[in-house]
């Protein structure tokens, strides 16, 4: 056998070698690489139907809230009413009833005695009528006192 021969031999062989060693490497890199890749497409899809679970949870929460919200504001325009309506329907039978502009003026007070701590009804000088908390009376020029009309008390 001639060195030629026995060369090509040698060199074909070790070409073999590191081929039939880069051919498993290149399968070991493929099966981590689809592994990696199946691994992250399952991560991904997990996280993709909580994500999915959580909007839809957070939709029907949603939804609840503004049912809720819908039913509070349909209450309070017909409850938050009731009371002034009431109040307003026994002020308007007291004016009804009224037989003089002093009791005119006492029956208005009492109307707004729902929406203040205290009212006092002055005729002039002279206090008619006083509603709410037992504390002092009003004055006509304390800082309280709220002037209805153009005159002076």
């Amino acid at each position: 056998m001639d060195f030629q021969s026995y060369a090509t031999r040698e060199l074909a062989a070790v070409a073999e070698k590191l081929a039939d060693t880069a051919k498993k490497q290149l399968e070991a890199s493929t099966a981590q690489l689809t592994a990696n890749f199946d691994s992250t497409i399952n991560r991904l899809r997990t996280e993709h139907s909580q994500l999915v679970n959580e909007n839809e949870r957070l939709t029907a929460e949603n939804a609840a809230l503004r049912w809720e919200k819908q039913e509070m504001v349909e209450s309070a325009k017909s409850d938050g009413r009731r009371p002034l309506i009431d109040r307003l329907t026994t002020v308007f039978e007291r004016i009804g009833n009224s037989k003089t502009v002093n009791e005119t003026l006492i029956a208005a007070g009492y109307g707004l005695a729902g929406d203040f701590n205290r009212v006092a009804v002055f005729a002039g000088e002279n206090r008619l009528a006083q509603f709410g908390a037992d504390t002092p009376m009003l004055e006509p020029n304390s800082q309280s006192a709220v002037h209805i009309g153009g005159g002076q008390w």
